[in-house]
């Protein structure tokens, strides 16, 4: 039986971090996918259902206290 592979969705407005995320969490075997800031983390969650998902608090827009209150 395959073992499941969960998915990270990563926002952060900082690209460095989120490659640098995405880049350690797919050696662990994780599904990754990346939005730049807060609206479009809030689209990609509206189109898929990751697992998880890492979000940097203090971004310009919708900052991440903000997206965890609309999910």
């Amino acid at each position: 039986m395959e073992k499941k592979k969960y998915s990270v969705l990563v926002i952060d407005d900082e690209e460095s971090m989120r490659d640098s995320c995405c880049l350690i969490l797919a050696k662990e075997g994780f599904e990754t996918d990346a939005a730049e800031n807060g609206e479009i983390g809030l689209a990609k969650l509206g189109e898929s259902q990751p697992d998880f998902v890492l979000i940097d608090l203090k971004m310009p827009g919708i900052g991440g206290l903000e997206v965890l209150d609309q999910v």
